[in-house]
């Protein structure tokens, strides 16, 4: 076949067809009709496809969209993983409640920055979309999933709620007897990290219907591979008078970042590091957990059943209102705040706990530093450490604006049959404890022999005096989410600004991700 050229453009003759470089779609936009009448919109900007799927009808035909019904998946393929966005809208109905559940999201293919291995998606923005479960006619437990394997810098989408109906007369995952989950996977993206923002996470348990049955968990799973920069959420809802464990498959909310998903093989050479967990609000049957290290962990309202777990350490925890019924367990810590004081809380560092502060009382409390832990067996095993025993490199600096009720402060302290009091207890050489209390000391409970005592260690320096109280971040908490330039040109939400290869520049602090994706972003 004859080419001839024109002006720098090669034409095949007789077809008549550019012969370019490969066409790149720029925005796909896909819409329809929730079962509640509120209008969605997703738009795919960049390279690649979007394909969304409607539940079928009660006969099982295929919905086509724009006729009112619940979505069942929603797939992204073909993607670039430093230029391909996807953003969505839902405009309520009169009488619509502006959510749009979808019961499944996947991405596949897309190009790669290296020869072996793909790249997912720069950024989904669809915060008027809920994870759930829309499937009709439940007769066994439902996993709802939101899987983006080969990664993405930022998400942020509504959430999941086990306690709200997603319409058309499907009841919710908390109005039935099947113990059923949303578990959110997020694999590896291709620069700096993952950050996930979400307006709240919604956990419901039941009560085991005898001795011998299980409790009624509907579970909130989110896996993270590699670094989590920053979770956000607004609210961690759950049934509190049926504790989590904290842990996965013991109900509640969990957050982790690890190497692998839970249950894969253990990758050794990939570590899951967190900048910053912010719950803005309250917090109720909620874990964290980081493969290596935690930065900050900031609750800004109440916390019920909250554990942090962490192998290497954990540098700040600050509790807006008060640290009631929460786990801690790390290697080290540098800071530990609350403005109202502790309740029925434990803490338990391996080596030095540098800096516990608070604004009230202490009350049915365990503050415990020099532990020899297998925390990174407790993370793998998803269960608690029982046999813990006394450890050198104790030590614990505390300022307490309050009193002390049947509450432990111990540094490298083996107590004899539970009892840090007793004269068989073993004191290890190097322990210390530096502490100033302003109330009383009340610990008939649980050291009746020494009851106004709550401080043991090899070295201790106790002092009476008045304490200023913490100003940890309240409820609302601000947002940490930040933007950074990276090569390309495009702007990455992330919580923190880590070492690279490559030198980025900070802009400026974002309030809203939403707000500032859509800015840059074409309008719907």
């Amino acid at each position: 076949m004859r080419r001839v050229k024109h002006r720098n453009t090669q034409f095949t003759a007789g077809i008549g067809m550019d012969i370019l470089e490969d066409r790149k779609l720029l925005a796909q936009v896909v819409q329809g009709v929730d079962i509640d009448g509120d209008k969605w919109f997703l738009r795919l900007i960049g390279p690649g496809s979007l394909r969304v799927i409607n539940q079928p009808d009660s006969a099982g035909n295929p919905v086509p969209l724009g006729a009112p019904a619940l979505i069942q998946s929603i797939e992204i393929a073909g993607t670039a993983p430093l230029s391909t966005r996807v953003v969505g809208e839902v405009k309520a109905a009169s009488g619509g409640d502006g959510r749009v559940f979808f019961q499944n999201m996947s991405q596949f293919g897309g190009n790669s920055l290296t020869n072996n291995s793909n790249n997912g998606v720069f950024s989904v923005d669809i915060p008027d979309f809920w994870l759930g479960i829309t499937q009709s006619g439940q007769t066994v437990p439902i996993t709802a999933s939101l899987a983006l394997n080969n990664g993405v810098n930022t998400l942020k989408f509504g959430g999941v709620d086990m306690t709200a109906s997603p319409g058309g007369g499907i009841p919710a995952p908390s109005a039935n007897n099947f113990p059923d989950k949303a578990v959110i996977q997020l694999g590896i993206p291709s620069y700096l990290g993952t950050g996930v923002f979400v307006d709240k996470f919604v956990s419901d348990s039941k009560a085991a219907a005898s001795s011998t049955a299980e409790s009624i968990d509907d579970s909130i799973q989110l896996e993270v591979i590699g670094r989590l920069n920053v979770f956000q959420a607004n609210e961690i809802g759950g049934t509190a008078t049926e504790a989590s464990s904290g842990y996965i498959g013991g109900g509640g909310t969990v957050v982790r970042s690890s190497g692998e998903y839970i249950g894969q093989a253990i990758q050794t050479q990939i570590s899951g590091a967190i900048g910053d967990i912010v719950v803005r609000n309250n917090a109720t049957n909620f874990g964290v957990q980081s493969g290596t290290q935690i930065r900050k962990v900031n609750i800004g309202g109440e916390t019920r059943n909250v554990l942090a777990l962490s192998p290497n350490g954990i540098r700040y925890g600050q509790f807006g209102l008060g640290m009631d019924n929460v786990t801690i367990h790390t290697h080290t810590m540098s800071r530990l705040e609350m403005n109202r004081g502790a309740v029925s809380s434990e803490v338990k560092v391996s080596r030095q706990l540098g800096y516990f502060r608070s604004g009230g009382d202490i009350v049915d409390s365990t503050i415990l530093s020099g532990l020899n832990q297998d925390l990174t067996n407790e993370f793998r095993s998803q269960t608690a450490d029982t046999n813990t025993v006394a450890d050198l490199g104790g030590a614990i600096r505390a300022l307490i604006a309050g009193n002390i009720i049947d509450s432990i402060f111990a540094a490298s302290v083996e107590p004899y049959n539970g009892l840090y009091d007793s004269p068989d207890a073993i004191k290890l050489g190097g322990g210390r404890v530096q502490a100033k209390v302003e109330g009383i000391v009340d610990n008939s409970t649980v050291t009746p022999d020494n009851p106004n005592d709550a401080f043991y260690a090899f070295s201790k320096d106790v002092t009476r005096g008045v304490v200023t109280p913490p100003n940890a971040p309240s409820t609302p908490v601000p947002s940490p989410a930040k933007s950074t330039r990276i090569p390309t040109g495009n702007l990455i939400v992330m919580g923190r600004q880590f070492p690279s290869n490559k030198k980025i520049n900070s802009t400026f602090g974002i309030w809203d991700v939403t707000s500032y994706l859509r800015k840059t972003n074409p309008k719907l």
